[in-house]
């Protein structure tokens, strides 16, 4: 069984980092290459990332949730609910919760 072969009828998502993602598709034997740039997070993904690490939500204030960790004194927030973020936001929110 040759590359092709092993390929067809597969989709691969591969992600670099969080800027670009590549998809591969192969179609009757030819592989076809997407390359692409991550531009949208919702606000819901980056709670979950920051819920997974162990940050609680602390309180509300407007549209923005602030979040504790138990173990740091840092508060976190968080423009909720908002279907896409920024993605200077996104990195800024990660590095000042440790997550990047």
């Amino acid at each position: 069984m040759g590359f092709r072969e092993a390929w067809c009828n597969e989709i691969k998502n591969i992600t670099l980092g969080t800027l670009f993602y590549i998809v591969l598709i192969c179609v009757q034997g030819y592989i076809f290459v997407s390359i692409g740039k991550e531009v949208e997070v919702q606000s819901r993904q980056l709670v979950k990332e920051l819920e997974a690490d162990g940050w609680l939500l602390d309180r509300v204030t407007g549209s923005h949730h602030m979040f504790k960790h138990p173990e740091k004194s840092q508060t976190v927030p968080v423009p909720h609910p908002k279907k896409d973020l920024p993605l200077g936001t996104v990195k800024a929110i990660r590095k000042l919760a440790g997550l990047a």
